[in-house]
């Protein structure tokens, strides 16, 4: 066989199932999908959760609203913001709120990401 026939049928896949070149070529396969990842980066990454700069809502079960305030919108002193710089920050978006409590949201790593702030109207 020349190596022109024996690349054609391996292009056109017509080598019997369990054969010798059928189980080279899936491990050829294989072996490259498994084995790129670690040498060739392809630029995905996960979609980050919360765009920078974006307020989100969601309804308390308790009542009132649940805001995420991104911690670069509301700069906190001595590692908490005051209520009016959360408030500030939500009234841009939302109107007037008045804000019953707060907590930080972090990373995995601790890194603070946001502010978890319950208010209402």
């Amino acid at each position: 066989m020349s190596a022109g026939a024996g690349l054609k049928s391996y292009i056109w896949w017509t080598y019997e199932r369990g054969s010798v070149p059928y189980d080279v070529m899936v491990t050829l396969i294989l072996a490259f999908i498994f084995l790129t990842p670690r040498f060739i980066r392809y630029g995905d990454q996960p979609k980050p959760d919360m765009p920078p700069a974006q307020i989100r809502a969601m309804a308390d079960p308790a009542g009132g609203l649940i805001y995420i305030v991104p911690a670069e919108m509301a700069p906190a002193s001595r590692g908490v913001p005051s209520s009016q710089q959360l408030a500030a920050a939500i009234e841009r978006v939302a109107g007037p709120v008045t804000i019953d409590r707060c907590r930080p949201v972090r990373e995995i790593g601790g890194r603070l990401v946001a502010w978890k702030v319950w208010a209402h109207r």
